[in-house]
């Protein structure tokens, strides 16, 4: 009876696992690889590094459409509050579908690589508040957050 049980449960922690795993890689039908085909193309659409875009997506919500942190939305992560009025711009409605998000972040990293060229101002200016990254900016700092982002860009440089 034991080993009956015992073989039960290793099948149903299986089914688990497996379920977990295909929910946390597949939201809604959207998969990790098509979030990253979208993500390239908007990308290559503005001119912005493909895989600057990669990075931030996989550092502010490890590819979940679906996160919400405080104000923030989505795959970017981009603030309700500092980009409505982008949102109404370009026409987007729905900050959680993956290619209004992705176009809403690749569009403000367009703004500030316009704006400003230094990179690592650029990166430090997407991920945290202005006056923060212009103190580090001014400093000759990298902000934290910004410094996560800029070495997981290098990280999947090395991968391609």
């Amino acid at each position: 009876m034991y080993e009956t049980l015992s073989k039960w449960c290793k099948t149903l922690l299986t089914i688990l696992t497996c379920t977990a795993f295909l929910i946390f890689t597949s939201y809604a039908g959207v998969t990790q690889e098509g979030i990253r085909d979208v993500a390239t193309e908007i990308a290559e659409s503005y001119e912005v590094d493909p895989i600057l875009v990669h990075a931030i997506i996989e550092h502010e919500s490890m590819w979940d459409p679906e996160v919400k942190n405080g104000n923030h939305y989505g795959l970017m992560q981009v603030s309700y509050y500092w980009h409505r009025d982008r949102a109404k711009k370009l026409g987007i409605t729905d900050w959680y579908d993956v290619e209004s998000n992705i176009t809403l972040g690749v569009d403000y990293l367009a703004e500030l690589f316009e704006t400003y060229e230094d990179y690592e101002l650029v990166v430090m200016l997407y991920a945290t508040n202005h006056d923060e990254a212009f103190w580090y900016y001014r400093e000759g700092l990298i902000e934290p957050t910004a410094k996560e982002i800029i070495d997981l860009v290098e990280e999947l440089r090395s991968e391609v």
